[in-house]
């Protein structure tokens, strides 16, 4: 799936693990892709600031800019965040990066990318030591996604003491999974002011 799978896991080690990384800037949120081969961990980072150009008071819209991710569905995460959860966008630029080069395809990378926006436009950050994955629908649901176990196990094996993602069958509770019903959910749950 990517040319350069273990990028991130060197940006992991750099950070001091994810301990450090959760110390980093609020607006990223650490996720496990998975690949036919083996999962990776990826960052994504987005940054929001207040629209200078005055777009509340002309037609002109806030910027929305995307490198490593498709900036069509980043645009449509923002549409339903705006929808679904009480946070006010319209009014803020929105740079989506995911670091290291990489670029993503995988639906898994929605809920990161969510909660990223949600941090940065809320001031909050991601409670420390999470990873993040999920598939986002347009009514705001945390889908399910495959390779669930893979993706946990390789969390676990880089140090994440929790993971945020879709909900599990009752008969099929997973270690340091935290399922979610939604995006509003998740934002409410999991993000936190910085300590």
């Amino acid at each position: 799936m990517w040319s350069r799978p273990h990028t991130a896991v060197t940006e992991l080690q750099r950070a001091g693990g994810p301990r450090a990384a959760a110390r980093c800037q609020r607006a990223s949120a650490w996720w496990i892709a998975s690949s036919s081969r083996k999962p990776s961990i990826a960052i994504s980072a987005a940054p929001t600031r207040p629209d200078i150009s005055g777009a509340s008071l002309t037609l002109i819209s806030s910027e929305r800019a995307a490198s490593g991710i498709d900036l069509n569905r980043v645009k449509l995460l923002v549409a339903m965040l705006e929808r679904r959860t009480k946070l006010s966008l319209s009014d803020q630029d929105i740079y989506v990066n995911i670091v290291g080069g990489m670029r993503i395809t995988e639906p898994a990378a929605d809920l990161a990318v969510c909660m990223a926006i949600g941090s940065a436009a809320k001031g909050l950050q991601l409670k420390s030591n999470a990873v993040v994955f999920g598939e986002v629908g347009l009514s705001g649901e945390v889908r399910h996604v495959p390779h669930i176990d893979k993706r946990l196990a390789e969390a676990k094996k880089l140090g994440f003491e929790a993971a945020i993602g879709p909900m599990q069958k009752q008969d099929k509770k997973l270690a340091l999974l935290s399922g979610v019903p939604d995006v509003r959910s998740a934002l409410n749950q999991f993000l936190e002011k910085e300590t």
